[in-house]
Formats: C-alpha cells, sequence, structure tokens
C-alpha cells in the first residue's frame, strides 16, 4: 500500500473506537469526511499519487469505498486538473470495508448481543470501554457467572480464593480490575465499603496478615514455645498474648529480622508495612521497652512518627544523624520528592537525619548499614 493511502486510511482508523461505541449506544453510522489534507499538490508527482489514492478507494458500482466530490481545477503550472472538494464515507460498509475490519465488527456485535442478553444494563459501562468487548473475549463468560454469583449471594462467608464459581480463582484475581468496577455498576448495592480491593469492597473475608516474630531470647523461647524461635502471629494473637518480655523490636524488612542479635528477655517482630494498623492495640507493646527500625527515607520517618503517635515510648535505632553520617555514600535518590517538613513524632537527630536526606530526596536502606557498626548500636542500648 502507498504511503499515501496510509495516510488517509489511518485517519479513517481513528473514528472505529467512535464506530463501536455507536454500535453499543445504538446509534444510526455517521458520514465520515475527509477535510484535512487536500492542499492542493506541489509536484506532478505529488498531484499522480494523490490523484491514484483517491481513485483507488472511490466508490464504484457494486463497491465499496469512498466518495469524492470532485472539482475543476485550472492550475498555471498543471493546466487543467480535476481535484477533490472532500472525500466523504457515507455508510457503515464502505467504512468498514476501508479500514478491514469487516470480520472484527461481526464479532465485535456477536459478543455485544450476548453480553446485552446476560444484562442490558451493561450497554453504559461498555460504552467508555468498547474495547473491552473483545480484549476479553472468551473471558466474559467467566466475568459474567462471577458477577452472576456475586450479586446473588451471601459473600462474608467466603475468601476470595473458596467462592465456589466456574472458573479458577486466579481467574478472578486476573479480572479483578474488570469484574469489581462492573459489579459495582450493574449492582452497587453489592459494595460495603469503597475499594479498590475486591475482597475489601464485597465484604469477603479475608486471610489475617501474619506477623513474622523472632525470639531474641533462647531461653526463654525454650520456656514458652519450645523449638520454635521464629513463628508467624495474626494481630488478634498478638493482642491476646502476655508474654513477660521487656522488650520488643519493629522492624520493617524480614531481612533484618535476622540480623538482630540476642537479647535477654526479647522479641522481634518484622511488620512489613504494617505497623501502623496490624500492630495497634497491643497491650504487650505498651508495657515492653519498645525499639522501631525502620528505612531512612520519607516513608520510614512517617512510619515511625505514626508508629510512636501509638506508642509514646517507641525509641527508634539507626535512624538518627549519626548514622547517617556514617553511610552517607550509600544515600540512594528517589523519584518522589520529599515534603518540606518532618514529620511531628521525630526527635531532634531523626530530625536531622531527615532533613539531610530531603534535599536530595534520599534513602538508606536498613541493608545497606554495616553489620559492625548495627552490632555496636544494639549493644549499646
Amino acid at each position: 500500500m502507498a504511503m499515501l493511502d496510509k495516510t488517509y486510511l489511518s485517519r479513517l482508523e481513528k473514528n472505529y473506537p467512535g464506530y463501536l461505541q455507536s454500535l453499543i449506544d445504538e446509534k444510526e453510522f455517521t458520514p465520515i469526511e475527509l477535510r484535512s489534507g487536500l492542499k492542493k499538490p506541489e509536484t506532478w508527482e505529488m498531484l499522480e499519487q494523490s490523484v491514484q489514492c483517491f481513485l483507488r478507494h472511490e466508490k464504484k458500482d457494486g463497491g465499496y469505498g469512498w466518495t469524492v466530490c470532485w472539482e475543476d481545477w485550472n492550475s498555471k503550472k498543471f493546466g487543467k486538473q480535476r481535484w477533490p472538494v472532500n472525500i466523504v464515507v457515507t455508510s457503515e460498509s464502505d467504512f468498514l470495508a476501508l479500514v478491514r475490519k469487516e470480520k472484527e465488527t461481526i464479532a465485535f456485535k456477536e459478543q455485544l448481543l450476548a453480553l446485552v442478553a446476560w444484562n442490558p444494563e451493561i450497554r453504559s459501562w461498555l460504552s467508555a470501554r468498547p474495547a473491552k468487548v473483545l480484549e476479553l473475549g472468551a473471558d466474559w463468560k467467566g466475568i459474567c457467572a462471577v458477577i452472576d454469583y456475586l450479586h446473588k449471594n451471601e459473600l462474608h462467608v467466603h475468601y476470595l480464593r473458596s467462592l465456589p464459581v466456574p472458573v479458577h480463582t486466579k481467574f478472578i484475581e486476573r479480572h479483578q480490575a474488570t469484574i469489581l468496577p462492573l459489579v459495582t455498576h450493574l449492582h452497587p448495592g453489592i459494595c460495603k465499603q469503597a475499594s479498590n480491593n475486591l475482597e475489601v469492597a464485597l465484604g469477603l473475608r479475608q486471610k489475617s496478615f501474619l506477623f513474622p516474630v523472632r525470639w531474641l531470647d533462647k531461653s526463654l523461647q525454650q520456656q514458652l514455645l519450645p523449638d520454635m524461635e521464629i513463628i508467624g502471629l495474626s494481630q488478634e494473637s498478638l493482642q491476646r498474648m502476655h508474654w513477660p518480655v521487656s522488650e520488643i523490636w519493629i522492624v520493617e524488612n524480614e531481612t533484618t529480622l535476622y540480623m538482630l542479635p540476642p537479647r535477654p528477655g526479647a522479641i522481634a517482630v518484622c511488620s512489613k508495612g504494617f505497623a501502623l494498623t496490624g500492630l495497634a492495640d497491643i497491650p504487650m507493646l505498651h508495657r515492653a521497652s519498645l525499639y522501631y527500625w525502620g528505612d531512612m527515607d520519607e516513608a520510614g520517618y512517617n512510619m515511625l512518627s505514626m508508629f510512636r503517635a501509638q506508642y509514646p515510648h517507641t525509641r527508634s535505632i539507626l535512624m538518627d544523624e549519626q548514622c547517617f553520617d556514617l553511610h552517607e555514600q550509600e544515600v540512594e535518590r528517589l523519584t518522589e520528592k520529599y515534603k518540606k517538613t518532618p514529620p511531628t513524632h521525630l526527635t531532634p537527630a531523626e530530625v536531622g537525619a531527615y532533613n539531610r536526606l530531603m534535599p536530595v530526596q534520599g534513602r538508606i536502606e536498613q541493608e545497606k548499614l554495616r553489620l559492625s557498626y548495627i552490632l555496636d548500636i544494639i549493644s549499646s542500648v
């Protein structure tokens, strides 16, 4: 196909998404006029190529194509010629033949008919995203079955993975970005709360997050949980625990959980970013000496500040200006800018480190700290 043909046909193709939307909205085909780009040529070569392009796709008896409205053109350079006033695609069949979408449109109409037969209210949802009709293809059958089940059954008794639907639950996870907004559109009363998470939005049962807990006092571990140095506990389990511990260490990264040396009367908990919600209202945390060790970056100091708001006696470890000074070469530059002021619940030493990191949008990860320095600081606590 000549380059000029591609230029004009690509302009027509830009009308295809709008055409699909008109099918969903049950609107009649609107003729398409190609006005732009009809500037008269300046060379004989361009004149010949242009005219041949217009003629090649011009609608003829019994065929499909565009309709060209010609006018006489008396040119000083080219003499008497013909040139289009405009080019119009007058019918749906002409349009589809020109953009070569006949078979695809047949499949689109068949799939759309099936979806509307399933639930007519889907039209308005699809209208804003017509590509979904064919993009999801054979998966629509499973998506419709899942939505029907979600609408007709009690959900609070099920986990996502235990829903008795005729598809694998991984299918639901893969198509969550379609299922959740669509079920919200079709059955708005089904949502328990606003959320991008299907389990939360629909009130499904959720598995408890298990916090890795490591005993730093071997003798205490043997008294309470023999041969179980590391265990996983939910928030509810932690709230019920009344172990006679005098220290609790909160670390954000699992690697650092294993770096902590033995300490009498101590346990360590890896919060993995859930310290603010999952470790709220834990009686043991109120009674014991509490140490917090997170990354030296804006997010780390924000979490420290909010955690200290819950537990005011929290002491940070390896998050002060001295630690920054010794590891300044490990600073990694982040893409997002810091806020102008440090979080509220920080000590002067923590604020100092924050203010050193802020101008360079910096971060020092826990794993980048020298092991010898870590052990020296912890042993001095």
